[in-house]
C-alpha cells in the first residue's frame, strides 16, 4: 500500500513542477490579438489609434504585426417626388489606415517579455457627395481638409503574461508623419454634358514626435 501511495505521491509531483515549469508566453506560429483595457473610462475597451493589432510569430522571438483600422458611413435621401421635382442626395465617408511592422521579442522574466519594434504608417480619408436631380448629376470628391497620410515609426513596451496565453501590457511610441492635402474634384453632368473640375492645391505638413496611450494593452494568443 505504501508503494501505492509513493508512486501516485511523486506522479502528482512530477505533474505540478511540469505545470509550473510551462511558459504562458505563446510560441512559434501563434497569432496575437490585443485591444486597450481603460476601466475608469467611459469606454473601457479601445482600439490603439482605432486600430485592430494582430501579430503572428515566425519564430519564438520575431514577429509580423499589423495594424488595421476602418470606418466607413453612407446615407442617402431620395424625396421620392415627381420627375421635375425629384432630388436624391447621397453622402460617403471612409478612413483607411494601415500599420505594418516587425517587432522583436527579448526573453525578460518567466512571465515578462520586452519587445522593440518598427512599422510603417499609411493612412488616407476620402467622401462623396452626389446629388441627382432630373438631367443633372454633380458628384464631389474629397471636399474639406481631407488628408494622405505616410510614415513610420518604432516602438517599444513589454507583455505581462498573467495566464497562458493572456497578457497585459503597455507600449510607447515615436513616428514621423508626412501628410499631403486631397484635392476636391467636382464633376458635373447636365443635359448629356460632362465638366469636370479640380483645383491644383499643393498644402503639405508634417509631423515628428512621441505618444503613449492612456490604456491598458489586454491581449491574448492562439
Amino acid at each position: 500500500m505504501k508503494k501505492y501511495l509513493f508512486l501516485t505521491g511523486m506522479i502528482a509531483l512530477s505533474a505540478m513542477t511540469m505545470h509550473a515549469q510551462e511558459s504562458n508566453k505563446p510560441e512559434s506560429g501563434a497569432w496575437m490579438l490585443e485591444v486597450g483595457l481603460a476601466p475608469f473610462a467611459t469606454q473601457s475597451i479601445q482600439l490603439q489609434e482605432g486600430e485592430i493589432k494582430v501579430t503572428y510569430l515566425f519564430s519564438d522571438n520575431i514577429g509580423f504585426r499589423l495594424g488595421v483600422g476602418f470606418q466607413t458611413n453612407s446615407a442617402s435621401d431620395d424625396n421620392g417626388l415627381g420627375r421635375d421635382e425629384w432630388k436624391r442626395v447621397s453622402v460617403r465617408e471612409t478612413e483607411l489606415k494601415f500599420t505594418p511592422g516587425l517587432v522583436r521579442f527579448f526573453s525578460g522574466t518567466e512571465k515578462m517579455s520586452p519587445y522593440i519594434g518598427a512599422e510603417l504608417i499609411l493612412a488616407t480619408t476620402s467622401n462623396e457627395a452626389t446629388l441627382e436631380k432630373d438631367n443633372y448629376k454633380a458628384v464631389m470628391k474629397n471636399e474639406g481638409d481631407l488628408m494622405n497620410t505616410y510614415g513610420a515609426g518604432v516602438f517599444s513596451g513589454f507583455n505581462y503574461y498573467f495566464s497562458r496565453n493572456l497578457y497585459v501590457g503597455a507600449e510607447i511610441n515615436l513616428a514621423f508623419k508626412a501628410q499631403s492635402l486631397k484635392n476636391t474634384v467636382t464633376t458635373v453632368t447636365s443635359s448629356g454634358s460632362t465638366e469636370t473640375t479640380e483645383p491644383d492645391n499643393k498644402l503639405k505638413g508634417s509631423s515628428f514626435g512621441t505618444s503613449c496611450y492612456p490604456f491598458i494593452r489586454l491581449g491574448w494568443a492562439f
